[in-house]
């Protein structure tokens, strides 16, 4: 029980992200490009993956 709980509380934390998050992207190019307001850690991390 505990394991799909903690499934659970992942997927409803993904999806409150999200939901907060699509607030900020007006059309295609805006998701394309993250809005322009990517931090700089998370972009080097992606490009270093």
């Amino acid at each position: 029980m505990t394991y799909l709980s903690g499934i659970l509380i992942y997927l409803f934390a993904l999806v409150a992200v999200g939901v907060y998050k699509i607030r900020s992207v007006k059309n295609s190019e805006d998701f394309m490009v993250a809005g322009r307001t990517l931090p700089w850690y998370i972009l080097v991390g992606t490009l270093l993956a």
